[in-house]
């Protein structure tokens, strides 16, 4: 295949941010009484809240919807800024660049977050689209990101873009998009 086009999960994939995700979920969960299942936790972190919290919550809509408020002004506060670059991203980034590779995030976190990150850790610059949900629910699925991220590219063909993650999520949502996949192994996927 000729690929032109790359696309990125963030986290667990460009990023380590594990330690950041967990302890805001943790905070809000135990701070509202919430029962969970801490081995759980870890698979919060890439679908979309509102998915998490009714699967390995029990909770309703409506309950999700005011923890994620909690949850984000944590997240907003500190838990963005535990994350971590993993090994080699910054240089695989470059490199792909350089050869010439237009390259995009295509995330569940919100915008908002995800742009924060790539500039708190330098990785803007090697993006020319950020691909991310938005905070209501107009924008959330992975399928959804993924679909506007290749809009915005102005992708043609989606034979010449491919979609690289660590979780389920990111495989069947480029498969539902016509796009081939790599998974990584080194994220929480």
């Amino acid at each position: 295949m000729s690929y032109k086009f790359v696309l990125f999960d963030l986290d667990g994939t460009l990023l380590a941010s594990a330690p950041g995700i967990m302890r805001c979920i943790k905070e809000t969960l135990d701070n509202n009484n919430i029962n969970y299942n801490p081995n759980d936790l870890v698979k919060m972190i890439g679908p979309p809240f509102r998915v998490s919290m009714q699967k390995y919550c029990g909770m309703s809509l409506a309950e999700s919807e005011k923890f994620i408020l909690e949850y984000r002004q944590r997240y907003d506060e500190y838990g963005w800024k535990m994350s971590k670059i993993y090994n080699g991203i910054p240089e695989l980034l470059c490199g792909l660049k350089s050869k010439g590779f237009k390259l995009a995030t295509a995330t569940s976190k919100p915008e908002k977050f995800t742009k924060k990150m790539l500039d708190f850790h330098n990785l803007t610059k090697y993006f020319d689209f950020i691909g991310s949900a938005l905070n209501d629910k107009n924008r959330e699925s992975k399928q959804d990101v993924i679909n506007w991220t290749l809009e915005n590219l102005q992708v043609k063909n989606r034979d010449e873009a491919i979609m690289i993650g660590d979780r389920l999520y990111d495989i069947v949502g480029a498969r539902e998009c016509g796009l081939d996949t790599i998974a990584v192994l080194w994220g929480y996927g």
